[in-house]
Parts: structure tokens; sequence; C-alpha cells
């Protein structure tokens, strides 16, 4: 089975607001409008930011609906560190999902169940491709994508197999028209020497995106 980890009671009683520095709210006013790629500093509080996002997201979002709100990250380490200041920061209910080819085991039913019951769902990029792949999950149904560590999207990275195949024109962009919001979080969105100008324009046209940084305040970084 795919280890599934839920907000434990402690850890609901943390939830709390979190005060924004005012770089961060710079960011989390532009990335509330558009598509965007929030690039910060490591340590800068780039998870806050997206926090503050979902929140704005999911508060605005016709409740009737509800439509959920997705967090890829790369690795499980860091699946499950998002998935600690989500659930303690915000509260909605999330899960986080992570697993082998034991994923199998779970049928249309079982991630109906799962996906209904939940606000945020946080994945390791691995699972989420295989939960769109199989339609458990289709891209009209979400209302944000974030994207962590977004500069992972190199070639067949699946970052990049996530965004060519399901929300550039393939099978479900051709059934479904709403495309869910993008945010990507990353502090190195260049990640080879004296191509900047080259992958900046790459990462942007995957995530179909905006590259933001801080204009205001940055002696605060």
């Amino acid at each position: 089975m795919i280890p599934i980890k839920e907000a434990t009671e402690f850890e609901k009683t943390k939830q709390r607001n979190v005060s924004l520095r005012s770089y961060q709210t710079e960011m989390v006013e532009i990335a509330t409008k558009n598509n965007s790629i929030c690039f910060l500093q490591t340590g800068s509080g780039k998870t806050l930011v997206a926090v503050y996002v979902i929140k704005h997201i999911i508060e605005n979002s016709d409740q009737k609906i509800r439509k959920k709100v997705v967090f890829l990250a790369p690795q499980v380490l860091i699946a499950l560190q998002q998935f600690e200041v989500i659930s303690a920061t915000l509260p909605y209910k999330s899960g986080v999902y992570y697993g082998d080819d034991s994923i199998n085991e779970w049928d249309a039913q079982h991630w109906k169940t799962e996906i209904e019951e939940r606000d945020i769902l946080i994945f390791v990029s691995e699972v989420f491709l295989h939960v769109v792949s199989h339609i458990y999950l289709t891209l009209d149904s979400i209302s944000l994508i974030v994207f962590d560590e977004c500069h992972h999207c190199q070639k067949d990275d699946i970052y990049a197999r996530i965004m060519k195949t399901f929300y550039h024109g393939g099978v479900q962009t051709q059934i479904f028209s709403n495309k869910p919001r993008i945010l990507g979080l990353t502090a190195s969105p260049c990640m080879q020497a004296g191509k900047q100008k080259n992958q900046i324009k790459f990462i942007e046209d995957l995530f179909d995106s905006q590259l933001i940084t801080p204009t205001k305040n940055v002696k605060l970084l």
C-alpha cells in the first residue's frame, strides 16, 4: 500500500496565522492574480508564499464545486516537509501521497473516495503522474497546482511530462477547457551556467507563467 499521512489532532491544533514579510506579500499579490514562478533564495519562505496563495484560491473558489489544490514535490522528504507546513498553517483537509509500484493496488473508486475527502493533495510527482494518467483526477477538477523545486523540469523530467501531456494540448485539455492555475517555486531557475536567458524562457513557457522575484524590500532577504 502507498504510505498516506493525514494531519494528526496535535498538528491541527497548531494551525495558525503566520505573518508574511513584505517581500513575501509582494509575491503573493502577484501570484494570486497570475500564473507565476516564485524565485526566492533558499530559506526566504517560498513555502509560506505558496500557503497564502493556496488560502486565497480556496477562499475565493466556488464552494459548491470544491475543486482541489495540488502540491507537487520531486522527492518524498520534500513532500512530507511541505505537508507538515501546510497542515500546520491551513485549516483544510490535506493528505500526502508517496509510494512505489504498489500504487497500482488502488482502483478508481479508492482514489475517488480519497480525493473527495481532501481539499489539498500533496503528491510526490511520480504519484500524481500516475493518478492523472489513469484519470483518477482530472485537471478541470483542480484549481491550483503548485510545483515545488520547479526547475526540475528538463527534457523528460516528470514535471515536464505533466505539463506537456496534460496541460499543453494533451488529451485532458482537449476534453476539459478549465485549466488550473499554476505556481512554481524555485531558488535556482537556471540549471546550466551561461544559458540563463534561454532557460528562463523555457521554464516560463513550460509552466505558462512569469518568473517573479521581489522588487521591494529586497534588503529583508
